[in-house]
């Protein structure tokens, strides 16, 4: 049966397969000479039939579940790099103008990349950003962060990979028990394996702005949010597509620190962001922190054309350093993450529509607005509440739920009250008793009730 499935391969990909006979040492050893990491007893099944392919990855059990095998031969058949031309048009209409947008700001002083200030918030970068979207569906701003911020962040996650405080993201997600050899191919491993054949091998952490292990994800927040801000408006030129798919994007999720492990080829399949209906992601916007990394190291962010099942590239984005991608979380923007052969390392910040979340028929949107997601900056969580509900009403009772959710009252007029201690205006808090009587904001209330914790 083995020889009859390898012959039957090499007759459809001639171009693509190389057999080798096991039974061959000699020559089995050679091709593994091709491949560094990979072992012959991995690989050496009496009757079996394994695959190793070029990025380095190995596929076990092809003579019983052959369908990952001729997926990868299927995808190097069809699949091409975008040709030069394309990074040279887009680079000469996008990269370049944002390039000598930032040398300009910084010979002239208006920002110092030393500082939290951005070289791209004016006019002319966000016009670019937002007619980059709008025609291509993706932007790619280099130099985004001030290089302290940048670094700060770079070590942040390099000390997460060192420290162990990422975990392997079939396990985080338990994709691992979704499927198996019982039911079909291994598909979503444990990652265990380092080189065995993955669909996603990417370890994460998800962290809030106020994580004290890494202060700089809050200016890497209020960075991104700026962004978003502007392009909700349709950018300075009005664009009304970007208008359109942002309008009422106004949460986003907490940061998702990881790292695509080189030793384990990391990669991620095809796939689109806004992947399940009551997520209703709208944006990602994704920051590369990899110094020094070429096109050798492989990784590239590769997003198809639109059409969802399609196989034309429409451009590959290499992950190097303080790169931050744009790009349309929806079903028309399908990408992968290329195998990579070093540790690659990014953070990834998804924005959330929060009018269709807070109506979403299954609960689980408008629970992820009370209870996880993060509004944009400089909206607090009562004014993006406001502004995603569509009339006063609704707004008043996603209040209350959220009053529920945090452990605190609701102000009894329902409308928001200023805060005794900070003077604040708001719904979300409690009232007082004694000397303190009086409403106070959520903020206040759980500042004096850390203090009362640390005081016993």
């Amino acid at each position: 049966v083995s020889y009859g499935i390898a012959n039957a391969l090499k007759h459809a990909f001639p171009s693509l397969c190389i057999l080798v006979n096991m039974r061959d040492e000699a020559a089995f050893e050679r091709s593994l000479l091709l491949c560094p990491g990979i072992h012959m007893n991995t690989l050496h099944r009496p009757g079996g039939v394994s695959a190793v392919l070029p990025v380095g990855v190995y596929i076990l059990d092809c003579e019983t579940y052959p369908q990952t095998l001729l997926y990868e031969l299927k995808y190097r058949h069809v699949v091409r790099s975008p040709p030069a031309h394309t990074f040279e048009c887009y680079s000469r209409e996008f990269m370049e103008p944002l390039h000598q947008i930032r040398e300009r700001a910084v010979f002239q002083q208006e920002v110092s990349l030393s500082n939290s200030s951005c070289w791209w918030q004016c006019d002319d970068a966000l016009g670019l950003i937002a007619r980059s979207m709008a025609r291509h569906r993706f932007c790619v701003v280099d130099g985004f962060l001030p290089q302290g911020v940048y670094q700060a962040l770079s070590a942040t996650l390099h000390c997460f990979h060192r420290d162990g405080a990422l975990t392997p993201g079939t396990q985080y997600y338990k994709l691992e028990h979704r499927h198996g050899p019982s039911v079909g191919p291994d598909l979503l491993s444990d990652q265990a394996e380092p080189r065995k054949w993955n669909m996603r091998t990417e370890s994460l952490i998800y962290c809030q702005d106020a994580d004290p292990r890494a202060p700089a994800l809050s200016e890497l927040g209020a960075a991104a949010d700026a962004v978003i801000a502007a392009l909700r408006e349709g950018g300075p030129d009005g664009d009304a597509e970007c208008a359109r798919r942002l309008r009422h994007t106004r949460f986003r999720e907490p940061h998702l620190c990881a790292c695509y492990p080189g030793e384990q080829r990391g990669r991620h399949a095809r796939h689109v962001d806004n992947d399940s209906e009551w997520l209703h992601r709208t944006i990602t916007a994704i920051i590369y922190l990899n110094d020094g990394w070429t096109k050798d190291n492989g990784g590239e962010f590769r997003l198809y054309g639109p059409e969802p099942t399609g196989t034309s590239v429409a451009y590959d984005v290499l992950p190097v350093a303080n790169r931050m991608l744009f790009f349309w979380a929806t079903d028309d923007c399908p990408h992968e993450v290329l195998h990579c052969n070093a540790d690659r390392f990014a953070i990834s910040l998804i924005y959330v529509d929060g009018r269709r979340s807070i109506r979403d028929a299954s609960g689980r949107g408008a629970w992820r607005v009370l209870r996880e997601l993060i509004p944009t900056l400089p909206l607090s969580r009562d004014e993006a509440i406001r502004l995603s509900a569509g009339s006063e009403q609704e707004a008043l009772k996603l209040f209350a739920e959220a009053q529920s959710c945090a452990g605190v009252a609701l102000a009894s007029s329902g409308s928001p009250v200023p805060c005794r201690q900070c003077g604040a205006l708001s719904c979300e808090g409690a009232v007082g008793a004694s000397e303190f009587a009086g409403w106070y904001c959520r903020a206040c209330w759980k500042l004096w009730e850390a203090e009362h914790v640390a005081a016993q």
